[in-house]
């Protein structure tokens, strides 16, 4: 009596992400960059993370079934949302020379360096920060 060894029971994933060109690492082997097509995942619950260069990563579970494909749409943020107040509500608030609003303002600021000045009767104050994906 001879038994053929089991075969394995896969499923397919398409990924694809806004910036492209991030790398996919599923189970923290890496398969290439989005987007991408990739065949013969196990059945079953992974971890999917996708990293560029300058976003902020995402890391998610995912489900593989069987002959099925899975099909993943991220956008990766390339900035963060921070406050920005002074001593003073409604002091103008402005982020590389641009208008944002009245202390205190959210906004969102992509990763970098920025200089931002606050305006109260004429007089103004800047400050560089900087945003990292930290």
């Amino acid at each position: 009596m001879t038994l053929e060894a089991p075969k394995p029971i896969s499923g397919s994933i398409d990924v694809n992400s806004s910036p492209m060109s991030a790398e996919i690492y599923i189970d923290g082997k890496h398969y290439g960059q989005t987007p991408n097509y990739i065949n013969e995942i196990l059945i079953g619950t992974h971890e999917l993370k996708l990293e560029k260069q300058g976003c902020t990563p995402i890391t998610k579970t995912i489900t593989i079934k069987e002959n099925e494909t899975l099909t993943v749409n991220e956008k990766l943020q390339t900035g963060k949302e921070i406050s920005i107040s002074t001593d003073k509500s409604g002091d103008k608030i402005y982020v590389d020379d641009k208008y944002v609003g009245l202390s205190p303002v959210t906004t969102s600021l992509a990763f970098g360096s920025h200089n931002v000045k606050a305006e109260r009767n004429g007089k103004t104050v800047s400050k560089t920060v900087s945003v990292s994906q930290n």
